[in-house]
């Protein structure tokens, strides 16, 4: 339209024969291919080793700080109750809330029982369970359950 050559696409080359491989350079070829996959894919630990990594990572959440003393006393004072079951309680919601946003979805287990059996053990080995924050709350002079 705005010349007068008719603008014609580069000729492409004229399909040949497909490259084909014997059975023995198939074989090579696919193992090569399996094995980049194994290697790049990502390592991770047991579950057991990442829960516990899990837990550690929430030490920076669950270290008492002015912060989280007043996140647990808006939480006890919502309860209605000061005891061992509402720090637990606590505990067992920042897990839910914090897990995730650390990238580690293992400890964030929705059902309490389970969590209770599986992740409040490895919160007391890193001393983090209810027995800090009774005794951070018996520090301040605010605690009186039981």
């Amino acid at each position: 339209m705005f010349g007068t050559k008719s603008a014609k696409p580069p000729a492409s080359p004229a399909p040949g024969p497909e490259p084909t491989l014997t059975p023995a350079q198939f074989t090579e070829a696919r193992r090569q291919h399996e094995r980049g996959l194994a290697i790049s894919t990502f390592w991770q630990p047991p579950l057991e080793e990442m829960r516990k990594i899990g837990v550690r990572q929430m030490r920076d959440v669950l270290s008492v700080s002015p912060l989280t003393n007043h996140d647990l006393e808006l939480f006890l004072q919502a309860s209605h109750e000061r005891s061992v079951r509402s720090i637990r309680r606590w505990l067992h919601r920042e897990c839910l809330r914090w897990g995730p946003r650390k990238n580690f979805h293992c400890i964030a287990i929705e059902d309490y029982a389970e969590w209770e059996r599986v992740i409040y053990p490895l919160l007391e080995e890193a001393n983090l369970a209810e027995s800090l924050w009774r005794q951070e709350l018996m520090n301040q002079g605010r605690w009186s359950g039981g």
